[in-house]
């Protein structure tokens, strides 16, 4: 928390001149003036920050952003500034430059509206710097103005949502994959056992059956008897063969 409370903070711009019980910092905006409470003093680096010297507070100043004078409403365009009360703040859309005006009727379709920086939204818009957003205002009418915030947090759920979407796109497809993958194995597998399995089969079929060996023959072989005589040899023993005869004495 900052120790520059009121009436040092960021300067109040008037229409004019400033009051008497201030300084006139110099002008923004014509016909405006920035302007800080006596007491105080406008730095060099710029006409908005009311600090205590001549040194420079700004970076002080945006850890608890505030106007020196109460009665000032707060803003954020690139940097903070205020307005008085019943007064608009605009910005020109083309360089972004800013200003404080008494009606929204002067301003041209080349301004944006700004909505005013909560009180206790200030602290946290510090580490932020398009904590709102400005509508486009014509001069026949004001337009609703949408803080940036709301954009910001639609951009990130809008990317958020669609990371989550491609994420779960990513694992979809990773898993199809692998099932697939792992399907196309089975099936190759499946084949080759079948095809095996019928190779086997098929060998099992064509085993070829036992068969005797038969020599081979001579040409014009025809087969012959054995010659023989048509009676054997009669062999008669001779007369004069002797016998022999045992005596008995």
């Amino acid at each position: 928390m900052s120790d520059l409370g009121p009436p040092y903070g960021y300067a109040l711009r008037r229409n004019g001149s400033c009051y008497d019980t201030e300084n006139d910092c110099g002008q923004t905006w014509s016909p405006y003036h920035a302007c800080c409470p006596k007491g105080t003093v406008c730095t060099h680096n710029s006409s908005d920050n009311c600090c205590r010297s001549e040194a420079d507070c700004g970076n002080i100043l945006k850890e608890d952003p505030h106007c020196g004078n109460t009665t000032g409403v707060l803003y954020l365009e690139n940097n903070y500034f205020c307005c008085a009360d019943g007064t608009a703040a605009f910005a020109w859309i083309e360089n972004g430059w800013v200003g404080c005006a008494d009606s929204v009727s002067v301003l041209g379709s080349a301004y944006s509206l700004l909505s005013p920086v909560s009180t206790t939204q200030s602290t946290s818009t510090t580490t932020n710097t398009s904590t709102t957003s400005a509508s486009t205002v014509t001069s026949q009418s004001k337009a609703a103005t949408i803080p940036a915030t709301a954009t910001a947090e639609s951009t990130a759920s809008s990317d958020s949502s669609s990371t989550g979407s491609s994420s779960n796109t990513n694992t979809g497809a990773i898993a199809g994959g692998v099932v697939g993958g792992v399907a196309g194995l089975a099936l190759v597998a499946l084949l080759i056992w079948y095809f095996v399995y019928r190779r086997a089969q098929a060998a099992r079929t064509a085993r070829p059956h036992a068969m005797s060996y038969v020599g081979p023959r001579v040409k014009n072989y025809q087969p012959t008897e054995l010659q023989a005589e048509a009676s054997p040899p009669i062999y008669e023993l001779a007369l004069n063969t002797p016998t022999h005869r045992n005596d008995t004495i």
